[in-house]
């Protein structure tokens, strides 16, 4: 089994293009944020990463905020998140066995909750979910702490799979809908966070978009 890392997050270039347009630096971002120049730099040359990225949707406000009012004559700047905030979108999330494919990165416009948790959404490739997530299905996560019938983004040295968290013993497993697919171990695996949003395209360009604000959940007919 292939396993890549983590790609880069996809907001730096989107900050940086910002900078560059507005002719603004890091230290000014810094300034801006009344953050460390330092932190700032290493983050945006991703020399290192933040402990919470949702500090990146942070630096896109301020920095679209600051064109948006150059744009109208007023260089104050005024943060409003406009009730969204933007995302990360990875694909090739496994609903079947655990993978790694990650290619192209995207971002999502979402509601924004309020909330400095993490979020970030991945595309549903696999079965094992059926009929509750189907292959497509943009399933959005948040880092939050999960309860047994959770549905969960687990990893192990850097693959991952999406399933329902149980109780087994003094641990967990990760348990599919699909009957047709297996269980796995959860003794060494890592579980990223719970799903809170599930977004799916349906005909005639309809989006359908099923939002769980305590967590999805499943449970099984013991």
């Amino acid at each position: 089994m292939f396993c890549m890392a983590i790609p880069a997050d996809p907001r730096i270039p989107l900050i940086q293009g910002l900078l560059t347009r507005n002719s603004l630096s890091y230290r000014w971002l810094a300034r801006a944020m009344e953050r460390d120049n330092v932190s700032i730099t290493n983050w945006l040359e991703k020399k290192s990463a933040p402990r919470n990225t949702a500090v990146f949707n942070a630096m896109l406000d301020i920095l679209q905020s600051y064109e948006q009012n150059i744009r109208s004559g007023n260089h104050e700047i005024k943060v409003s998140r406009l009730g969204l905030v933007q995302i990360p979108v990875y694909p090739g999330l496994s609903a079947g066995v655990m993978n790694s494919t990650y290619s192209d990165v995207a971002v999502l416009d979402v509601k924004d909750w309020g909330t400095d948790r993490e979020r970030w959404g991945r595309v549903v490739d696999g079965y094992s979910m059926m009929p509750l997530l189907e292959p497509g299905d943009i399933v959005v996560f948040e880092a939050r702490e999960w309860s047994p019938g959770h549905v969960v983004h687990a990893f192990d040295d850097g693959c991952d799979t999406v399933k329902v968290a149980v109780r087994s013993g003094t641990t967990f497993k990760l348990r599919p809908i699909n009957p047709d697919y297996e269980e796995i171990p959860g003794a060494k695996m890592n579980i990223r966070g719970v799903a809170v949003m599930r977004i799916r395209k349906e005909p005639h360009d309809v989006t359908d978009t099923k939002e769980y604000p305590h967590g999805m959940r499943y449970l099984f007919a013991e």
